[in-house]
């Protein structure tokens, strides 16, 4: 055994505390060790969650909205952006989240508008959003319950970037269309024709699947033309206009007529072979009707009957009658009997006829009442138009062409079969 003295000299002590050193030491290093690996565990053997989310963005009639914005927020607390993407031609917009929150609220913008706001659930996968867009469908009238063609209507919305605007044309049936709209308030504006000249104006919202009915302060203008002797003159040229637009009308059976007029003044003549009979202003504030007396004019009337090629009436064939001067005098669809008549003067004039794609003319002199009927072909006959030229001469240059060259093969074949026997 050791002696009490062995065990506290120099060298038992020096080792002593050596082995206290290396145990701190090797706790130290050990928790050290199990410090990093937490760490690395954590950034290399802990997987981040990956979700794909889908979102389609559709109007009030299930149409795709192709070219929306849209944008995913974290809900409050926080409320920052997650992502951001267009759809694409069917209304899709894809979203890879990394350890995205379990909800997100989605903002969709179509036309710089944002026409919805929802939550939804970030594991959804896909999610198909109802926007507040559709169609909006406006119909211009009179006050009279008259179409209105041809205006331009102008729509205007506000947006985060600033107030827009479209236009479009009132058609035949006085509507004007503007597909994949925002349905929130407009400012509606109806301008006169093309012109930048305001009829109506007004705030609206339109309803989905509604047309909204404008009826806009605009008159009729009516014109009669007769003789001295109360005989309506037709053909007459009737010009009404003011510093905007200029209207050009010819008298049927004396009526000559305007629609869609503002309240003003408007200068008014009439125009009968080159000659103006009057001239006037008139100032329209309702629908209205004038009559106005020219001159004695010795007129008579040409009645024209349109038949095809087996005496059968040809119902809307156009007709349309110009003056030696080149100048039309009337324009008018045969009824059903194929007739239409026109009041001219005494002269000659040439009857133009179309009835789909057959045309005729033929001219004549007026110096009575005339009664003239014109036949229309519409049995084509472009088979035998076109063929026959084919059969009117034979062109010799192909066949000198194949002559030719079938002499210069037996030439050049004669040629080696020579040099061969030679060899």
């Amino acid at each position: 055994m050791l002696s009490e003295d062995n065990l506290m000299s120099p060298k038992n002590l020096h080792y002593k505390s050596f082995a206290r050193r290396k145990a701190f030491y090797s706790k130290a290093c050990t928790t050290i060790l199990l410090i990093i690996l937490s760490i690395v565990s954590q950034n290399f053997f802990t997987h981040a969650a990956v979700v794909q989310l889908k979102v389609q963005a559709v109007d009030v009639r299930d149409a795709p909205l192709a070219g929306a914005k849209v944008t995913l927020f974290a809900p409050p607390p926080g409320a920052y952006l997650v992502a951001e993407a267009s759809t694409d031609s069917k209304g899709v917009a894809t979203f890879t989240l990394t350890d995205p929150p379990d909800y997100v609220n989605v903002f969709i913008s179509w036309k710089d508008v944002v026409v919805s706001q929802s939550k939804i659930s970030s594991q959804s996968g896909f999610s198909k959003i109802i926007c507040n867009v559709g169609l909006i469908k406006v119909r211009v009238m009179s006050l009279t319950n008259k179409i209105v063609s041809g205006f331009k209507v102008s729509i205007t919305w506000g947006t985060y970037a600033g107030p827009k605007s479209i236009y479009n044309f009132t058609d035949k049936d006085g509507f004007a269309v503007f597909a994949s709209m925002p349905l929130q308030s407009y400012n509606l504006d109806i301008y006169w024709f093309d012109t930048s000249y305001k009829v109506y104006s007004e705030t609206f919202t339109p309803k989905p699947d509604t047309v909204y009915e404008v009826k806009a302060p605009l008159y009729e203008f009516l014109v009669e033309v007769r003789d001295t002797s109360g005989r309506p003159i037709s053909s007459a040229e009737v010009v009404l206009g003011n510093s905007l637009k200029t209207f050009r009308s010819y008298t049927i059976n004396g009526i000559s007529s305007f629609e869609n007029l503002f309240a003003g003044t408007y200068s008014l003549k009439v125009i009968y072979a080159g000659t103006v009979y009057k001239s006037m202003d008139v100032n329209i504030d309702s629908d209205k009707q004038i009559s106005i007396i020219v001159p004695a004019i010795k007129t008579y009337t040409l009645t024209v009957q349109v038949v095809d090629e087996y005496g059968k009436p040809l119902t809307n064939s156009k007709v349309t009658i110009v003056d030696a001067e080149n100048k039309v005098r009337g324009e008018l669809l045969t009824d059903s009997s194929g007739s239409v008549k026109f009041t001219l003067q005494e002269g000659i004039y040439t009857i133009h006829v179309a009835y789909g794609t057959q045309t005729s003319k033929q001219d004549v002199q007026l110096s009575s009442d005339k009664f003239q009927k014109i036949v229309v072909y519409t049995t084509s006959n472009t088979l035998t138009q076109t063929t026959t030229p084919y059969f009117t001469g034979l062109d010799p240059t192909p066949i000198i062409i194949i002559l030719a060259s079938i002499l210069i093969a037996i030439t050049i074949f004669f040629i080696i079969v020579k040099r061969i026997s030679q060899t």
